[in-house]
Formats: C-alpha cells, structure tokens, sequence
C-alpha cells in the first residue's frame, strides 16, 4: 500500500472518531461526551446508534468494505432526523456503556431507549446488518434477520 492510501485511511478513521463523518442531526456539539450525547438524544425521543470504530485495521481491505457500508448507513440516516448516530472507540463504549460489553474492536448498539438494544459485535460488511438494526428501531423487527446477521437482543445500561 503506498503511504498516501495509508494516510488517507488514518484522515478517515480520526474523521470517523471525530464525528466529521458521521450523522450529526442533533445541534449538540462533535465533540461533546458520548454520555451525555446518548442520553440527551434518548431524552428527545431519537433513536441512537452507536458505532464503536478502531483504527487498528485500517489499512485492510475489510476496512475499505466497513467504511462503505457505514458511509452508506450514515448518509441514509442523515436524513432521518428520529436517529442520532454517535461514534466512539472501544474504550469510550466500556466507559459509557457498562451493559452489553463489546469484545471486539468494531462494533454497533441499536438503541430505541436506554434499556433495550440490538448488538452486533464486529466490523459490519454486509449492509443487511443496518436494514436490521433500523428495522428494530422502527419497531418493525425481522426476527430472521436478526439472526441471519448475527445481531442479538440485549438489556442496556447506560453508566
């Protein structure tokens, strides 16, 4: 790989961790504490996902894969002003999130509230996964392609 796809991987992730690539439908700032970001949006009624991202494997190809696929996913939930998508790291989830835990360095947690929530550990390649994770949130569940996807169920608390 050369150094300036390299480079352009790393701009990407620190875009991603920031917030600059992701969904900011709220006016709360890009930098804000991902806490407070969750429980506000809750407070309001939106709907949160929360996209646990890592620059680990950046320069791999299922990096390029996952970021499409987010992009995608991002792009389309811009225009829905009822989700607010928030993105961290892993050691920002286990700090906000005491419940699920999260074993891998990649990962999303649907949540329609503060205490139920559809997890899917791991880097998202299929873009089936966030039809089923917007299908939870809307209340629609495909119980199918929940477990198609590899998505489970889980009891949330927030600390």
């Amino acid at each position: 790989m050369t150094t300036l796809k390299c480079v352009s991987r790393v701009l990407v992730v620190a875009a991603v961790l920031c917030g600059l690539a992701g969904s900011q439908p709220t006016a709360a700032p890009r930098r804000s504490d991902p806490r407070v970001a969750i429980r506000e949006a809750l407070r309001v009624g939106k709907k949160v996902v929360v996209v646990v991202v890592s620059d680990k494997d950046a320069e791999s190809e299922a990096y390029s894969d996952w970021y499409g696929y987010f992009s995608d996913f991002s792009k389309k939930v811009e225009r829905n002003n009822e989700i607010k998508v928030i993105s961290m790291t892993r050691a920002s989830y286990a700090r906000v999130v005491e419940e699920p835990k999260m074993k891998e360095s990649f990962g999303v947690l649907f949540l329609p509230d503060a205490t139920h929530g559809l997890l899917y550990d791991g880097m998202i390649l299929e873009p089936g996964v966030y039809a089923a994770g917007l299908g939870y949130l809307a209340k629609k569940p495909d119980d199918k392609a929940i477990g198609q996807w590899g998505l489970v169920r889980a009891t949330v608390r927030l600390r």
